[in-house]
């Protein structure tokens, strides 16, 4: 793309120069405001045949909404198709609104363009400007957007049809790099599914497509080896939970044993945590010192709705309450517990989950009794080999394409940042 033939300095230091014939203008005589309202929460409500859309600042990343107020509807707090709306705590998102007609909550603010300034543009032009207003409060203790910082700081504005020219470009091209990214991010999710069928199989049928099956007695596992032994969870692999040293006693804390919580179940091996604790902690807590080489389990937190988390520990852990520890002490290989579990973990959710409880958490009744297949160790040891093989090949191109994943959106950031400041001149350029 060309440059502009003639350039003058904005005198704006963190966009330099710009087009000669663009404006800068000040935001109070370009933008329009509107803030939301602070609505009582005694009203909201999550049935939609009950109340009017209520857009929360929560709601701004996904740019949909689940909550509805029940009480008068504020004209001055109504948003509608077109609108761009701003979360003015945090991160400053900005999201084009498409979705009907709304009420706008606190923290959030409307705004559009007036005279020379169309909606549109902004839509493009503001995330630049809002990055600079988060980079210049980052060290803030709390990021708080005013309707005064946008009013005045100054803006560069080309004429309205540039702005079209502008607007009719960068729509075709976001366009078309949405689509890539979201083609690479299926791409991911295909490699995910494909992977876990590969452990379903690999954990369930074994690796010889030769041996005699025999049925496995659960209808969501079907036939396994005839071979395999059949026992319980709770004869394989002595069990044990945790607790948590009194955090009113800093002499507790800061030690060197890391402390597992929910919050440190996010990879497969567990080597360093959030929270360090010591031996006089545990030995005045309900914690206890789990050896390597053992798999760990969340057993209570709200996230057990969606997934099991588990890893498997590389040096000595202590636990808190919501986690349990499982470390072989019979013929059945920890690493296949871990993709048993991976590989069937849908399954295996609505079988363990306890009914009723205020929280999420796992019937340990149901694990302990859960029936294992246990192949000879031998067996076992080449499907972890095999699993681990597959696994391996299949992150190493979900890694790749996550990178390209981001370089696109890098790439996405910078070509509207290069085109709304004027560096690259995109009038002529022809979409097809």
């Amino acid at each position: 793309m060309k440059k502009y033939d003639n350039y003058k300095d904005s005198e704006i230091e963190w966009i330099g120069e710009i087009p000669e014939h663009w404006e800068i203008l000040r935001g109070k005589e370009i933008l329009k405001f509107k803030n939301g309202y602070p609505f009582a929460s005694n009203l909201f409500t999550h049935d939609k045949n009950e109340g009017f859309p209520l857009i929360r600042i929560r709601d701004l990343k996904s740019a949909n909404f689940s909550t509805f107020y029940k009480g008068e509807i504020i004209s001055d707090a109504l948003i509608e198709d077109g609108d761009l709306i701003i979360g003015m705590d945090g991160d400053f998102n900005v999201v084009k609104w498409d979705k009907g007609q709304a009420l706008l909550n606190q923290r959030l603010c409307k705004i559009n363009g007036r005279k020379n300034l169309t909606t549109n543009f902004l839509f493009y032009c503001l995330p630049y400007y809002l990055k600079i207003i988060n980079d210049l409060t980052y060290f803030t203790t709390v990021k708080h957007l005013s309707n005064n910082d946008l009013f005045d700081k100054k803006y560069i504005i080309p004429s309205l049809e540039e702005q079209t020219s502008i607007v009719n470009f960068l729509d075709y091209k976001t366009s078309q790099l949405d689509t890539l990214i979201a083609k690479k991010q299926q791409f991911i999710i295909l490699l995910q599914e494909e992977l876990i069928a590969v452990i379903n199989r690999a954990v369930t049928k074994g690796l010889d497509s030769e041996a005699k099956m025999k049925d496995s007695g659960v209808e969501w596992l079907g036939e396994i080896p005839e071979h395999w032994n059949i026992t319980k969870i709770k004869y394989q692999f002595n069990i044990q939970g945790g607790g948590t040293p009194s955090k009113e006693n800093p002499s507790y804390w800061n030690g060197d044993i890391p402390w597992v919580s929910p919050k440190d179940m996010k990879q497969k091996e567990i080597i360093d945590t959030i929270d360090k604790t010591n031996l006089l902690g545990i030995y005045n807590s309900a914690s206890k010192i789990v050896e390597p080489e053992s798999l760990l389990m969340v057993v209570r937190s709200g996230i057990l709705q969606r997934t099991i988390p588990i890893g498997i520990n590389k040096v000595p852990v202590s636990l808190n309450q919501d986690i349990k520890s499982f470390t072989s002490n019979g013929s059945y290989s920890i690493h296949l517990l871990y993709y048993f579990i991976k590989g069937w973990e849908t399954q295996l959710l609505e079988d363990w989950i306890k009914e009723g409880a205020t929280v999420e958490s796992i019937e340990m009744e149901y694990l302990l009794n859960f029936s294992l297949y246990v192949p000879p160790s031998s067996e076992q040891i080449d499907i972890v080999k095999f699993i681990e093989s597959e696994e391996k090949s299949v992150l190493t191109i979900i890694t790749k394409t996550q990178q390209e994943i981001e370089l696109l959106k890098e790439y996405k950031t910078a070509l509207i940042s290069e085109v709304v400041t004027g560096k690259v001149d995109v009038r002529d350029v022809v979409l097809n």
